[in-house]
């Protein structure tokens, strides 16, 4: 058990995410923890996500997980990592790259104010 989670949690260094109180580092830790209780369970509950790595974790194992936070971009965030496991197919890579053939200035319009015109642009 103890090297599928040290083998996700390489995995997972590869997505940057310097949120604050990220577990990635205690992933080893908590999930032998749980294994040396020799605990029997199928779901695992995360109510403090935050980074989504130990509910990511927990799905990679094969366990149905719950996820929350009280922060959006926490909540977000651990929905997508514990869904997909971070990984992007080579067609999601491919239309999140592509141009944007539909004249959409939703970026520009709304958030001026915070993107210089060129990185509005772009997004």
């Amino acid at each position: 058990m103890q090297t599928v989670v040290a083998d996700f949690a390489e995995k997972l260094k590869s997505i940057h995410n310097p949120y604050t109180g990220n577990k990635r580092k205690l992933l080893i830790d908590i999930f032998t923890r749980i294994d040396n209780k020799k605990w029997e369970y199928k779901t695992f509950l995360d109510l403090f996500a935050g980074s989504g790595v130990v509910g990511a974790t927990a799905r990679h194992l094969g366990k149905t997980v719950y996820a929350n936070d009280l922060m959006p971009y926490a909540y977000l965030n651990a929905l997508y990592l514990v869904k997909t496991e971070g990984v992007l197919s080579e067609a999601d890579i491919s239309m999140l790259c592509s141009a944007n053939d539909k004249d959409d200035r939703f970026v520009q319009q709304n958030y001026a104010n915070r993107f210089t015109t060129a990185e509005a642009t772009w997004l």
